[in-house]
């Protein structure tokens, strides 16, 4: 890893001194995902796996998302799911697609990328050295 390339990327997005340092420590700990300021910072190895867990923690959104997309991970009709949307089925739904996250990590990021899930302060992405960075707070 470039430390001196992925500093200056916390640098340039706004990470104050004091959590670049903690940034950087908890970098060469091998830590997988974390928080530094107002960023959440997640290794490209352990992305897909964390966003898995943490969409399947939730069937009830899962349900909500787009008929369009929905329809294609169970390969069934747009107008199937918006029946079962409109009768307010989204945890039955959920639960059928968590039989299929792997697909629907793929679609989602895909469509939309990491940042739409991971930063809620903006839904940006930032990529350096390995790692993944998004803005929370």
């Amino acid at each position: 890893m470039n430390y001196k390339h992925f500093r200056k990327q916390l640098e340039t997005i706004g990470l104050e001194t004091e959590d670049i340092k903690e940034a950087l420590k908890l970098v060469s700990e091998d830590n997988a995902d974390f928080e530094a300021g107002n960023y959440r910072i997640i290794h490209e190895d352990s992305i897909d796996d964390i966003m898995k867990e943490e969409l399947s923690s939730d069937t009830y959104l899962l349900g909500c998302f787009q008929s369009w997309f929905i329809a294609g991970i169970l390969e069934i009709s747009p107008e199937c799911v918006e029946k079962a949307q409109a009768n307010e089925c989204y945890k039955v739904l959920g639960e059928m697609l968590l039989k299929q996250m792997d697909r629907v990590v793929d679609g989602y990021i895909s469509n939309d990328g990491y940042g739409h899930h991971f930063a809620s302060y903006d839904g940006h992405e930032y990529e350096s050295e390995g790692y993944y960075i998004f803005r929370i707070n």
